[in-house]
């Protein structure tokens, strides 16, 4: 099957997140969305579904950006890149559906998942699924299926992330059917299998990325925080390091990263609970780097908020390079380590071979006692009733030439919210409701180069279908908003708001210019959008 369009949505759609707010001490809180203006064909939302195929949970873009390939229950789908959206099917990769007599009793989710879908090379695709709770991978099309334990979960509610480095594939993932043995591995290639050694009691895993020319792999998860004495269990999202060049120990941590590391994130606001739910996270590379924007909620507040925080790479490695926690036997409580540095740093991924003493040491001493803390101490945005399930940020040019990060924020009730990062903090300036009915966006992909070519594109997937949006509005997001904050003299490129004046297309005010600008009020067209400032 193939057929893509733009930005893909993984969800359902329900009616928008009016979220109140107002202004709100410490925090860029956000006032309720104004309107924009309806009619404009650019802003067709195609979708597309399959009798019988449900579940299209992954997504694939090759990398000539010509083909879409989408993991479902039961198979894999090829649909074809279009400029105007999600086009027609070319076809599937078998039906990789389980025997029943594979399903354990009583369960329900007897089918095959599909979970890890990545270029192996130019003729082969790597997919991992469930397979009936005993989860199996192949190689499309033309390998028996392999044991996919360790790669990926036993149950489709499992977290999971994956990638592929290298030839390699980094997951982290659940480890039995039980659900309660999380490891990060790494498998194919021609190396010795790794994987954690007990390091991780109950994480929940939301995403991995790797950095061009770096060594390293980093893992985002929340688990329950051991080092604190709380009566209740308390969750605390982290990013975990691995070394690409780990080889494992020979006595000790034998098959086992010898290099893993994790560390705290922080994302709160002054005199609030913290924002310690992760639910995704996005690396956008820099030269020298990457900047990593991370969505949240908070397990202890009432108020129904969600977070966008950004770290930098180096903040990250700041703290990675900093003194380690260590577990007093006696106490049972965790302590800052006092004792004599090590050379090489344990950890580090300069190691090379190690000896049993340094092994020991990082069995003992894989938790940073540094917090990575966010750019500029706090959330980039903050807004109340809505939490935010994925994130993608891309960079984009305004008339004036001058470079913006525009993030693009799926919701659990399905909508997509647009934000452009600005001095101070980020606005939102749109958003589009996906689907017809309120279900979570589960997953979403940018395809930057159909944006140069072919006008954009979004992609996302709700449970039973997935979605296309023409991302000409991120551009006029661009020219539109930023423009005017940035001078006082409005650019309106014709590609950008054709056959409507620009007062007529939207109406609000960009509070951060303090412009007083408002147009003539207009109903919400369909797709139902809604502009914000």
């Amino acid at each position: 099957m193939r057929e893509l369009p733009h930005p893909l949505l993984s969800g359902g759609a329900t009616s928008g997140p009016d979220g109140g707010t107002g202004a709100s001490q410490g925090g860029p809180w956000l006032s309720s969305p104004p309107s924009l203006c309806p009619g404009d064909p650019r802003r067709t939302l195609t979708h597309f579904s399959q009798a019988n195929v449900s579940h299209y949970d992954i997504f694939l873009l090759r990398e000539d950006e010509e083909e879409l390939y989408v993991g479902a229950r039961d198979r894999v789908l090829a649909l074809a890149v279009a400029p105007w959206g999600l086009g027609g099917s070319h076809g599937g990769y078998g039906v990789l559906s389980p025997p029943s007599s594979r399903c354990p009793p009583l369960q329900t989710e007897c089918f095959n998942f599909i979970r890890v879908l990545v270029p192996l090379n130019q003729s082969h695709l790597y997919v991992c699924g469930t397979y009936a709770f005993s989860p199996a991978c192949t190689y499309i099309v033309r390998q028996p299926f392999l044991d996919g334990k360790g790669q990926c979960p036993f149950d489709p509610q499992h977290t999971y992330t994956a990638l592929l480095v290298e030839g390699e594939l980094y997951a982290g993932t659940m480890n039995n059917f039980q659900g309660n043995e999380p490891i990060i591995s790494r498998s194919l290639g021609t190396r010795t299998l790794l994987k954690t050694d007990a390091f991780l009691p109950d994480a929940a895993f939301v995403a991995s990325f790797s950095l061009p020319r770096d060594d390293k792999v980093y893992f985002f998860f929340e688990e329950t925080a051991e080092e604190f004495d709380f009566f209740e269990r308390l969750l605390v999202p982290r990013v975990a390091r691995v070394c690409k060049s780990d080889v494992g120990g020979d006595k000790v941590l034998q098959k086992k990263w010898t290099t893993f590391l994790k560390a705290q994130l922080l994302c709160s606001q002054p005199g609030r609970f913290p924002f310690n739910v992760i639910h995704h996270a996005f690396a956008l590379p820099r030269p020298g780097g990457a900047d990593i924007y991370a969505v949240f909620t908070s397990q202890a507040g009432r108020e129904g908020s969600a977070a966008v925080c950004a770290y930098s790479h180096e903040a990250l490695e700041e703290v990675f390079e900093g003194k380690y926690k260590e577990l007093n036997k006696e106490s049972s409580r965790w302590t800052v380590y006092g004792g004599p540095d090590m050379s090489p740093r344990p950890g580090s991924c300069s190691m090379g071979p190690s000896s049993d003493k340094a092994l020991t040491f990082m069995k003992d001493h894989f938790l940073m006692d540094g917090k990575v803390a966010p750019a500029q101490g706090r959330p980039l945005l903050v807004r109340t009733n809505v939490t935010y399930t994925r994130i993608v940020v891309d960079e984009t040019r305004a008339a004036s030439g001058t470079s913006y990060r525009v993030l693009f924020l799926a919701t659990a009730d399905g909508f997509l919210h647009k934000a452009v990062e600005l001095p101070g903090a980020p606005h939102i300036v749109e958003s589009i409701q996906l689907f017809g009915t309120p279900e979570p966006v589960k997953n979403l992909l940018l395809a930057p180069g159909k944006v140069q070519r072919d006008g954009d594109g979004a992609r996302t997937i709700p449970k039973d279908g997935m979605g296309s949006i023409p991302l000409l509005s991120l551009r006029r997001a661009s020219s539109m908003w930023v423009t005017p904050l940035e001078s006082s003299k409005c650019r309106w490129p014709t590609a950008a708001c054709t056959g409507a004046a620009p007062s007529a297309c939207w109406r609000g005010t960009p509070t951060a210019a303090g412009a007083a600008r408002r147009g003539p009020a207009s109903p919400p067209a369909a797709p139902r959008t809604r502009e914000q400032g």
